[in-house]
């Protein structure tokens, strides 16, 4: 799996085939016998879609995560 800069990580995205691209439900859907999916949500709070694109997480106003909940078994 890919480390810190340039790895990208989608909550679904069936057609991606980067490898520096990583699908959330491929990467626990190994899993799914030991755990269940309770929630899933992207957080993009002041994330300025109008910009060009580049790393908006890097300035001090944009946060970007995908927050995902599992319960265990």
């Amino acid at each position: 799996m890919p480390d810190g800069s340039g790895t990208r990580i989608d909550a679904a995205k069936p057609d991606e085939k980067s490898p520096a691209s990583i699908n959330l439900f491929d990467l626990i859907g190994p899993f799914c016998h030991l755990v269940k999916p309770l929630g899933i949500a992207t957080l993009d709070h002041a994330y300025r879609y109008q910009l060009p694109r580049f790393d908006q997480s890097n300035t001090p106003r944009t946060e970007s995560a995908i927050e995902f909940i599992l319960q265990k078994l």
